[in-house]
């Protein structure tokens, strides 16, 4: 399976229409939609784009990272707008506590698992962990 298809099967059993949450086999797609959105600063669109930096990963959202060099963060992922393929992924956020996030993703080493991801003091994805943005879900 691929990941992007698996988050967009949970956001469509979810209730999400494809309005809300672009159904893709790439992440690419949904990632430049909350990027769209905050470059226009539409904060109360389906999906919106934040620096790991910005704000904390509550339950539902996505975090995300490049699988490729040339997207390491913002300013990379701009070159790739309106709707430019790179290689990435998102996981979904299932649970914060304490110093982690807990998040589901699929095509994960062949099969939908769970990952951990280190946050700081604030809640925030620790700035050593791979994942460089969220995408907030107002779904």
């Amino acid at each position: 399976m691929v990941s992007a298809a698996f988050i967009s099967f949970v956001m469509s059993s979810a209730g999400a229409t494809p309005i809300q949450f672009p159904i893709s086999a790439s992440h690419h797609r949904y990632i430049l939609q909350g990027l769209a959105n905050r470059m226009r600063n539409n904060l109360d669109a389906p999906i919106v784009y934040f620096d790991r930096n910005e704000v904390a990963p509550r339950i539902g959202d996505l975090i995300g990272f490049s699988r490729t060099a040339e997207v390491q963060n913002r300013a990379d992922l701009e070159r790739f707008l309106p709707d430019k393929f790179f290689p990435s992924h998102t996981d979904l956020v299932i649970d914060v506590s304490g110093p982690r996030i807990k998040a589901v993703g699929g095509n994960v080493s062949q099969t939908i698992m769970t990952s951990t991801v280190p946050a700081d003091d604030s809640g925030k994805i620790d700035p050593a962990d791979q994942h460089f943005f969220l995408l907030r879900l107002n779904i």
